[in-house]
């Protein structure tokens, strides 16, 4: 964010979470003038571009600990009538990514479109 009606939301996020605070502008100031404040990781960020990198960096992040979690690879066997769920389709500046979410006797498929 980057106005100060951005500041009272970052409070309230937790260890684990993120804020994106636009560097020189309002709620920076407030995030910046005592950090202690915010449990959730601080990403700065100043441009569009900038703002791009540290997304991808952050979707990248998390895809990388997601499929680094101690987890078994399995075929699960779906009827023949079940339908399979529809990719949920992400898009991140000029990246395309293309997500489908776990569902009973289904699978979980990440892909990267660039």
């Amino acid at each position: 964010g980057d106005g100060i009606g951005d500041y009272c939301p970052s409070l309230k996020l937790r260890e684990g979470d993120h804020v994106m605070p636009r560097k020189n502008f309002p709620v920076w100031d407030l995030i910046s003038s005592n950090p202690r404040l915010i449990k959730a990781m601080i990403h700065e960020w100043t441009d569009g571009g900038d703002l791009e990198r540290v997304l991808l960096s952050l979707i990248q992040a998390i895809i990388t600990g997601f499929f680094s979690m101690d987890c078994k690879l399995e075929t699960l066997p779906l009827s023949s009538h079940e339908a399979l769920p529809k990719a949920l389709p992400v898009g991140v500046g000029r990246h395309q990514y293309s997500i489908l979410l776990p569902r009973r006797n289904s699978f979980l498929r990440m892909s990267q479109n660039t």
